[in-house]
């Protein structure tokens, strides 16, 4: 199934790949690399599905709407068959866990097995909008996010954005950018903040939006699809020369390389801070965003 919905651009329909928003395809070379490490990625994440379906311990709807969307192939064929029976299996469990009404789940999560399931049942989604009000409450830039997109599914604003990302303080050009992509601004603002992230993408502050967290390489993959048409420069400006930022091979390069072989069986990530021996939630997650951000180049 294509990963693509209207509703919800987390992904767009691009040619016919169904993967990216916009731009240019990456180099056959490393586009087989990035395939390649998709699958490792898929098969390793498929071994690791519980038998009900969910994925991990301790967060369970979270680490199962995240890894669904992530073994989902992009298009019939494209993913081992143990993946595409995982995705299967995690939506049935999703969907029953949403017929839980009295289970405690942080809200955060709400949004994300939203998500999931609005992949594969749109007319399912039913985020609770008085429920979605409680944004306002949850600190964290990436937790707000996924709680904006959650909301639009439902047509709704994000919840004013999540109080108005005008008031936000933003630490960079690439917070700014992931943040504004899901709202409206004229072309000219677009093409200033564009060109501001362009010309600081080797900052320390910008890098860290690069690795080695695949959640934020991910959500500034999918803004800079999203808000700049996947392309990424900046023009010639007094004294400052013009800048066009190989993004796209940047990023593949950097992850492909930094994917980890499993003896057992296909490829994972290891998680940017040191997790738990007795758990594999960490490193699930990683691999499941670090397969998300790959699928956006």
């Amino acid at each position: 199934m294509l990963l693509c919905l209207a509703a919800w651009p987390l992904w767009g329909q691009t040619g016919t790949s169904g993967r990216r928003l916009d731009a240019g395809p990456l180099a056959l070379s490393i586009q087989n690399e990035v395939d390649a490490a998709i699958r490792r990625a898929q098969l390793w994440l498929a071994q690791r599905q519980q038998p009900d379906g969910s994925w991990g311990h301790s967060n369970r709807v979270f680490l199962t709407a995240l890894t669904c969307l992530a073994t989902c192939p992009d298009k019939p064929g494209t993913a081992p068959a143990a993946a595409d029976d995982a995705a299967a299996r995690a939506r049935l469990w999703l969907a029953e866990s949403a017929a839980v009404t009295n289970q405690a789940v942080p809200l955060e999560a709400m949004a994300w097995r939203e998500l999931a399931l609005a992949q594969m049942l749109p007319a399912a989604t039913s985020f609770p909008r008085a429920v979605a009000a409680q944004a306002v409450a949850v600190t964290g830039l990436l937790a707000r996010l996924t709680i904006v997109e959650a909301c639009r599914l439902q047509g709704t604003n994000g919840v004013a954005l999540a109080v108005a990302a005008a008031d936000e303080a933003f630490a960079d050009a690439a917070e700014r950018v992931v943040w504004l992509s899901l709202r409206e601004v004229t072309p000219a603002d677009r093409a200033a903040m564009t060109a501001a992230l362009a010309r600081t993408w080797r900052t320390p502050a910008v890098v860290s939006w690069q690795e080695p967290d695949a959640q934020r390489a991910w959500r500034l993959a999918r803004a800079i699809n999203r808000y700049a048409g996947g392309d990424l420069a900046a023009p010639a400006e007094g004294t400052q020369p013009a800048v066009r930022v190989d993004w796209r091979h940047q990023l593949a390069r950097a992850w492909i390389a930094r994917q980890r072989i499993d003896t057992r069986g296909g490829g994972y990530w290891p998680p940017a801070e040191p997790a738990p021996a007795e758990s594999d939630d960490a490193t699930i997650a990683q691999t499941a965003f670090a397969t998300l951000l790959l699928r956006e180049l």
